[in-house]
């Protein structure tokens, strides 16, 4: 009960670390497969092991090609998750990359506070660092609070042609999907389309700023994921734009009637930057209901659902570096 903060946390990173091997070892295959099934688990096993390999490959290959044309893209790490406690399902979970990666890369990657993303959407922050291992505090924990603002538009579509191309590469590699020749190829041309179609560039709105709370869902492994929304209103104008109206949509200082509700159903919620942790334009969350207005209220409060997915599953993340690298954070 007298130690410091530090000292636990270095303990729990050292027993997590002895942890991970026996949590493997203690888990046999049953004694009552047979020769054949236990080849045929084995098979199974590997063939998910290297589809995971090839996807983060392809999405490091990805993000490295960007940070050559921009020197300002954060490269990414990939990290497998290793430990995950029952009674801190929806708060944390760790990985295996830490200090020792930062040394192999000869840049500090993972450091307290760096953003864990899957794909380009925000699973959560590092929140302790040890030597090969690192804790993850998750978007799902009420101690996490990214600065978020409403995009409307193109980057609704981006993402929508994000998760085709996703399902795509999941059908090519399932070996036992049952379809015909004909019927699989009719359905990954049509998903193609739909890729194609989304993705070609127009107009971006940038409206209401608020923040996400973490986890509504208290118990563990619970299936309710929604993300607590507040504070979100376009008061003050900044380099996106001008000033709305809360109610009418309108700009505030303008005599233009362009009118444009700054927060609705289906919004995408992306990061702002202003937190100093997590650069902008990072995929948070989709909107999926708006508390309706009280008397004096001048803000909105939401729920949403984290664009990770179903964060229960976790087997592959990816590092990247804060927006202002030190370990003096805003997170606890």
């Amino acid at each position: 009960m007298g130690l410091s903060h530090p000292t636990i946390e270095k303990l729990r990173s050292a027993i997590v670390a002895m942890l991970s091997p026996i949590e493997e070892i203690a888990s046999p295959v049953p004694i009552e497969l047979s020769l054949e099934e236990e080849n045929r688990k084995l098979k199974l096993e590997n063939q998910l092991l290297a589809n995971e390999l090839l996807y983060a490959h392809q999405l490091v290959d990805e993000r490295q090609s960007h940070y050559k044309k921009s020197p300002s893209s954060p490269l990414a790490l990939p990290a497998r998750v290793i430990f995950r406690s029952l009674d801190f399902w929806n708060n944390f979970l760790w990985i295996d990359v830490g200090e020792a990666d930062n040394e192999r890369l000869q840049e500090q990657v993972v450091v307290k506070n760096s953003p864990v993303l899957s794909g380009h959407s925000i699973v959560g922050v590092i929140d302790h660092v040890g030597t090969h291992q690192s804790k993850v505090r998750l978007i799902t924990d009420s101690g996490l609070c990214p600065s978020v603002r409403v995009a409307r538009g193109s980057i609704q579509d981006t993402l929508i042609a994000e998760q085709a191309k996703a399902l795509i590469n999941n059908l090519k590699r399932n070996k036992t999907w049952a379809a015909s020749g004909t019927e699989r190829e009719s359905i990954l041309k049509q998903l193609r389309q739909i890729g194609s179609s989304m993705a070609n560039a127009k107009r971006s709105w940038y409206l209401a700023k608020g923040e996400l709370k973490g986890s509504i869902g208290t118990s563990w492994r619970s299936t309710n994921i929604l993300l607590k929304g507040t504070g979100f209103n376009y008061d003050f104008c900044d380099d996106v734009g001008e000033a709305r109206d809360l109610l009418t949509g309108k700009k505030v200082n303008s005599k233009d009637n362009d009118a444009t509700p700054i927060l609705q159903l289906h919004d995408l919620l992306v990061t702002t930057g202003m937190d100093g942790i997590f650069p902008p334009n990072l995929k948070v969350a989709v909107v999926t209901k708006v508390e309706l207005l009280k008397e004096g209220d001048y803000y909105y409060e939401l729920e949403a659902e984290p664009t990770a997915g179903n964060l229960h599953d976790l087997t592959l993340v990816f590092v990247i570096p804060p927006l202002a690298n030190s370990n003096e954070g805003t997170y606890p």
